[in-house]
Order: C-alpha cells, then sequence, then structure tokens
C-alpha cells in the first residue's frame, strides 16, 4: 500500500488537518509514505510526522517512508531520528541515520525534538523551566513574548500531564526572522486519549472539533488545585496579541489566527496536539 502526499509541499498545522492525504485503511502489510513532495517541515509538522509514523508502525508490519533531500539536514538537525533508533519495521529514504549534516548559516534557532517525561506537578514545572531557560539564552526578543511562553507552556504541558496514556510531553521550537519581525513557533503535544475522553461529562456526544471549543471554555480543562485556567488563557492570550494557536485531537482540530477561530474534521491522529505561533511585531 502507498500513501503520497501530492495536495501541498509543506509539512505544518495548517496542511496536517485541512488536507486528506494523510487518511489510510490499515491493512497489516507494508505501507510506502512518500512525502518527496515535501520541501518544508516546521515544528509541528516533525512532532505530527513522529506520532504518526508510531501509528502507522502500530498497525502495519513494515513502513517505508521516502523523504525529499531538502528537509532531511532539518530532520537530523532536529534529532527526528533518535525516536526510532533500533526499529525494523521503519527504514528512511534517504537513511537518517547516516546522514552527516550539511553546514549551513542560519537566520533561525531550531530547538530538537525532545520528549520530556511530565508524570508529576513537579515534573511539569521543571520542563517548563527548563525550556525557558534554553529559549531565553538564544533568542534576543524573550522578554517581549515572557508572558504568553510560559502561559503556553505550563498550561499546554499541564494538560499532557492530564491526558497522555504515556506520560511523556513532547515538544519542539525554532524561531523565525522574517521582515514584520521576529516569531518562535512551538510544538507540544502526546499520543494520548485526546481532548474528548479527557472531557470526561463534558465531553459526552461532542466531536473532537466541539470537544477542543469546549475545553477552551472557562474552568473546563483547568486545574483548581493549582490555580490555572487551562487551555482558555492560552486562547485569550492568543486573540489578544493577535498570534495564532492550533489544536488538533484524534479527529478534530481548531484554528485561531487573526481573531478567527475555523474548526473542522481532519484524518485520525492519537493524543492531542498544539501549535503556538508568537509573535514580537
Amino acid at each position: 500500500m502507498r500513501i503520497a502526499i501530492e495536495h501541498f509541499d509543506r509539512l505544518d498545522f495548517y496542511n496536517s488537518v485541512f488536507h486528506n492525504d494523510f487518511f489510510v485503511q490499515f491493512n497489516n502489510e507494508y505501507l510506502q509514505l512518500d512525502l518527496t513532495r515535501i520541501e518544508f517541515i516546521d515544528p509541528f509538522g516533525i512532532m505530527f510526522l513522529k506520532i504518526y509514523l508510531q501509528e502507522l508502525l502500530s498497525h502495519q508490519n513494515a513502513v517505508e517512508c521516502i523523504l525529499n533531500e531538502s528537509v532531511v539536514n532539518y530532520l537530523v538537525r532536529m534529532n527526528f531520528q533518535q525516536f526510532f533508533l533500533g526499529n525494523n519495521q521503519l527504514k528512511f529514504h534517504p537513511d537518517l541515520f547516516d546522514i552527516h549534516l550539511k553546514t549551513v548559516t542560519l537566520t533561525d534557532t531550531p530547538i530538537e525534538l525532545q520528549e520530556f517525561s511530565v508524570d508529576s506537578d513537579d515534573e511539569v514545572e521543571r520542563v517548563v523551566e527548563h525550556l525557558v531557560q534554553i529559549i531565553s539564552s538564544r533568542i534576543n526578543f524573550y522578554h517581549n513574548i515572557r508572558e504568553g511562553l510560559w502561559l503556553s507552556l505550563s498550561e499546554s504541558i499541564s494538560n499532557v500531564e492530564l491526558h497522555s496514556r504515556t506520560g511523556f510531553a513532547l515538544v519542539a521550537l525554532q524561531t523565525y526572522q522574517t521582515k514584520k519581525g521576529n516569531s518562535i513557533l512551538i510544538a507540544i503535544g502526546d499520543d494520548g486519549i485526546g481532548i474528548k475522553k479527557g472531557l470526561k461529562r463534558h465531553g459526552e456526544g461532542l466531536s473532537d472539533q466541539d470537544a477542543i471549543e469546549k475545553a477552551l471554555e472557562p474552568r473546563i480543562t483547568g486545574r483548581d488545585d493549582r490555580g490555572g485556567t487551562g487551555l482558555t488563557d492560552i486562547r485569550d492570550y492568543i486573540i489578544e496579541n493577535n498570534d495564532s494557536l492550533g489544536i488538533r485531537s484524534c479527529e478534530g482540530y481548531l484554528y485561531i489566527k487573526a481573531g478567527q477561530i475555523t474548526k473542522g474534521k481532519c484524518s485520525f491522529l492519537p493524543g492531542t496536539q498544539l501549535s503556538f505561533k508568537l509573535n514580537n511585531y
């Protein structure tokens, strides 16, 4: 069986939810994933690809992932291959385990895809402090986005702590320089039960996309014992500062950009994944 991505050349939040190229009916046999058209991957895209490949591997005997040469260097820089080390079911072409990084002049600062244990409130706090320390030391506009950064990291990683089936949060970040100014894109996610099941009685009878919207309401996802209001505060900050937020969970998504909210159905991916873009302009 073959899955070919044909309708877009960037793997990011937008294309992961607005196209059905990733839909697959599993048959427990060999599967070829053709990504040769993908010429650009952002932090959300790399997190999405990691979870998607693991989902394929849980159903298929063997998976072959064919990559465009233009994204290979980025994947290796982000240490993507570490998650599949020793997995004989998966083969990459080109082989990510046999790639020497090309020397390039970077105008951006990538922070590799990492997996953090978040089994307790103390671990969540340590992870957030660790990430903020890294980010603040690498970007010169940290103080301008400090509030949004702390809020996005702490509330979204707390959400992973509550709903991940593995107790691990995936995190990837990257800064960008444009003519408008600087921005940072943050991707955080898990392969857990998803928002709908996490809402319990609040999620009964809801679609995945409606469950995401419900989770943005005050006091639905927050933890009273920690004083947080969950995803509500993130939503309000994003809208107030004209930033962007994407949330996908199982078969639903919600996207906020320029104050506008859209939601809908997308191809299935376990867990919940979030994409934040905080601008310094």
